[in-house]
């Protein structure tokens, strides 16, 4: 009795189950063949408006909204929607004229709604959508919407209040920055700082005083849109903050001293190449490449020699970036370099860059001090762990004007070698006049 009751039970599971699952099949397949009609209707309504509003938008045509006046939430409001978002970033019409049909349509008032009582989904798709508009009028809607219980709320609210651009909204904005600079997880920091940033010269008043903020957190991100925003009249309140007491703070200063590229602030710059931190000393490097200037040369070659491969490394790409203008100021850190050790290390340095290579073209440069400066850091470099490359040069180079004037440079390099490459230049190099120039050289080497 038992063992039928049993298999009773599972074949009434079993039956069960098909039906389950039957019925989901038939679920999903109705909620496909409901969304597959949707988009299809609203593929229809699209080329239907894109036939007649486009056209009008492209022809700069009056738009008559009560031809485009629809029921709220039907697939062609929707529809409508989509033709006028898209025509914004086909720049097929201006987005003031493209808000100014949203609003007479009713579509804002039914974002500012959605914003205010809807769904979590709709709450950020609206505040989205206003800030894609850039509506003033729902600044103070999505003001308070940067207090939604939603993240992702809160996020969207302040990226469209960036891109609204209003002035009510600054105040409100600094506040969150603030919070998110100590607090990340409230609202994500790089969207506020974005926006932030978007208000330029007009969040400067409240964002000076936050450099004085008790949290360094905030200190230094609010030197960090500032530096974005590269007004020069702030350099007087970010170079203090070069003595700051939190390295992340003095790197962030650094940075935006170097974007704002004032004249006044190489000086103290250069100072920072001794900080404690070699994290702000690579930084000084990098802001120093990008300040450019012959003055930059000496820092940057005393950071050459650097404990921390990552600050020589910096300090080298940031030399290289300044091209030929580096040339005399680099020779003349070098002649007056009395440590060999730290001459050889830089020399090594600038191996790993086309500094030196560069100077052989120099050689041969119309301009006399081009060429008495190429021979001069040749001659340096030669002397301090570079032979390798000038004895390369002196064999392959393409030039017979580079590899003549490569002569005069080895016959004053003290290296044991030199002779000998000398002498091979003589007998086997194809131009004569450089064969002539290294025989020259020996001859003079025999002299002395």
């Amino acid at each position: 009795m038992s063992t039928i009751n049993l298999d009773k039970i599972i074949i009434i599971s079993i039956a069960s189950v098909t039906v389950l699952i039957i019925c989901l099949f038939i679920a999903v397949n109705i909620r496909r063949l409901i969304k597959y009609l949707f988009y299809k209707r609203l593929d229809i309504a699209r080329r239907k408006y894109e036939e007649t509003l486009r056209i009008l938008l492209l022809n700069s045509a009056p738009v008559d909204c009560d031809s485009f006046s629809v029921k709220r939430n039907s697939v062609e409001w929707k529809a409508i929607e989509d033709v006028l978002f898209h025509s914004i970033s086909k720049g097929d019409a201006t987005a003031e004229d493209v808000t100014g049909i949203f609003r007479r349509l009713g579509y804002i008032e039914t974002y500012i709604r959605d914003i205010v009582s809807g769904s979590r989904y709709n709450r950020a798709l609206a505040a989205e959508k206003l800030g894609r508009l850039k509506a003033p009028e729902a600044t103070g809607y999505l003001i308070r919407a940067m207090d939604d219980p939603a993240r992702d709320v809160r996020t969207v609210a302040v990226r469209s209040l960036g891109n609204i651009r209003d002035a009510r909204a600054i105040e409100s904005l600094i506040s969150r920055f603030t919070a998110a600079a100590q607090d990340p997880h409230s609202i994500p920091l790089r969207i506020v700082k974005t926006s932030v940033m978007k208000y330029s010269n007009d969040a400067l008043p409240l964002l000076i005083p936050l450099l004085d903020h008790s949290s360094w957190r905030v200190r230094g991100q609010a030197a960090d849109i500032i530096g974005d925003i590269a007004e020069v009249s702030t350099i007087g309140h970010l170079l203090p903050m070069l003595g700051d007491t939190e390295p992340d703070v003095r790197i962030k200063a650094v940075r935006a001293i170097g974007s704002i590229k004032h004249e006044d602030a190489f000086q103290p710059l250069a100072v920072m190449i001794k900080d404690t931190s070699w994290i702000v000393r690579l930084q000084v490097a990098k802001t120093l490449g990008c300040m450019g200037g012959r003055q930059a040369v000496p820092p940057l070659v005393e950071l050459l020699s650097d404990l921390h491969w990552q600050v020589r490394e910096a300090a080298v790409q940031a030399i290289n970036s300044l091209g030929s203008m580096a040339s005399p100021a680099l020779l003349k850190v070098l002649l007056l370099m009395r440590d060999r050790y730290a001459r050889e290390q830089v020399i090594a340095e600038l191996l790993s860059t086309e500094i030196l290579n560069s100077q052989f073209d120099m050689l041969c440069s119309d301009d006399i001090k081009e060429r008495e400066t190429a021979s001069l850091l040749l001659v340096a470099a030669g002397n301090s762990g570079a032979w390798g490359i000038i004895e390369s040069a002196v064999r392959g180079h393409k030039n017979p004007c580079v590899r003549k004037r490569l002569v005069h440079v080895i016959n004053l390099i003290v290296d044991s070698n030199a002779e000998d490459v000398l002498r091979e230049v003589s007998e086997s190099d194809y131009d004569d006049s450089v064969r002539d120039a290294a025989r020259s050289a020996l001859e003079k080497s025999f002299c002395r």
